[in-house]
């Protein structure tokens, strides 16, 4: 074309005045400055000519030629329509096909480099050119599957399945079926041996595949369920019953956790019930109170605070009653002399004996109280025998046994 265009420049410039000559020089003339790669000045040359021959197609033609020396992926739409106005003028068609042909080659060489920021443009672009709209998010599933995880394998299967002509996702989707299936498989395995920790990972693995999200939830309920049923059990065995209500009361109707319950709760009672009879009213009140509404705890409880009320009422009376002095104690706590005697407990005959010869000297001390030079001898005797007594009536009732002014333990 260069050739033949420059001749036919050269002869014209010769015979300008003859018929359309300047027109054709002109014609020509831009057509050698197209070939040489000046479309600017080509096109404004044409332009000139207006309908002249195919000027206005030469124009069209020119100007996507001049458009994808640029490269510039954001032109790649503007060309093709350019080149789809003029479809049967010259090459037009096959210079499209081309252009557009050059480019989805780049992307997928990007692409397959994992130049996803260069690729994606230029399929952008594309449009719908050899499924171009599709290809981003085939690229995309590829990423998806290559990450590894069954989730987002899952994932890029679902995308390969929207479109199963394009490149190889029919192939692709059917692979990761089968690896999803195996997984599928051996979860299920894992939860019929009883293995639930290792089959919930799995399932939890697998995503939506299936019913795994549901298997997943049953499997963490049982774990949970069973760990619970067995730290009730633990606080049942450390006889924290109260603890162990509470555990097999939040299981519910799982296993035999409610049959459990009525058990302890059932033992309790009765336990309490009998402490009940054998007046130990504190330890039922504990019982009790820890049964709550079972049965006729509540009703119960009550009865059991009145009795240890009535039962501490009498232990005071009886100790207030116990270290209340006798009479004769007073008299001897108030004698000049104290002496402490030191008696074995248990000595029942000996308090008698001591009230008997107590009470004698006394009546004695009386008789003979003007002979003032065997006084002091009928006081000895009368204190030696009282504190006699007083020891051994202490020691009787388990107190303190004191006596005199001294206050010194026997």
């Amino acid at each position: 074309y260069t050739i033949k265009y420059s001749e036919a420049v050269k002869k014209l410039r010769e015979i300008t005045s003859y018929e359309d000559s300047s027109q054709l020089l002109l014609y020509a003339s831009a057509n050698a400055a197209a070939v040489e790669g000046s479309f600017s000045e080509a096109i404004t040359t044409l332009q000139s000519l207006g309908d002249y021959k195919d000027s206005q197609n030469l124009i069209v033609y020119y100007s996507a030629k001049q458009a994808e020396a640029q490269e510039d992926v954001y032109d790649i739409q503007y060309i093709a329509s350019l080149y789809e106005s003029i479809p049967l003028f010259r090459d037009s068609k096959e210079q499209e096909e081309a252009y557009l042909s050059s480019w989805y080659q780049t992307a997928v060489t990007d692409a397959e480099a994992e130049n996803y920021a260069e690729a994606y443009p230029i399929f952008d672009n594309l449009g719908s050119y050899n499924d171009s709209d599709k290809m981003i998010d085939y690229y995309e599933a590829r990423r998806l599957e290559a990450e590894g995880d069954y989730i987002s394998m899952l994932k890029a299967k679902r995308v390969y399945d929207t479109m199963p002509q394009v490149v190889d996702c029919a192939d692709r989707s059917s692979k990761i079926l089968e690896t999803l299936q195996t997984v599928y498989k051996d979860a299920q395995s894992k939860m019929k041996e009883g293995n639930y920790e290792q089959a919930l990972k799995m399932f939890a693995s697998l995503g939506s595949y299936e019913d795994s999200v549901d298997l997943a939830d049953k499997l963490e309920k049982e774990i949970a369920n069973q760990k619970l049923y067995k730290a009730a059990e633990d606080s049942l065995s450390k006889q924290d019953y109260a603890d162990a209500i509470k555990k097999f009361g939040e299981l519910g109707s799982y296993a035999d956790a409610k049959q459990r319950k009525e058990a302890i709760q059932q033992a309790r009672y009765e336990a309490a019930e009998k402490m009940m009879n054998d007046e130990d009213f504190e330890g039922a009140i504990a019982e009790f109170q820890m049964l709550g509404s079972y049965k006729e705890s509540k009703k119960n409880l009550n009865l059991a605070k009145q009795e240890l009320t009535k039962q501490n009422a009498y232990k005071n009376a009886e100790q207030l009653y116990e270290k209340e002095d006798s009479p004769a104690e007073i008299i001897i706590k108030r004698s000049s002399a104290a002496t402490a005697i030191k008696m074995p407990a248990g000595c029942l005959a000996a308090n008698a004996a001591a009230f008997l010869v107590s009470s004698a000297v006394f009546f004695a001390v009386f008789l003979v109280a003007s002979a003032a030079a065997f006084a002091p001898p009928f006081f000895a005797a009368f204190a030696y025998w009282r504190f006699i007594c007083c020891f051994c009536m202490k020691r009787e009732r388990g107190l303190e046994v004191s006596c005199g002014l001294s206050r010194r333990v026997l």
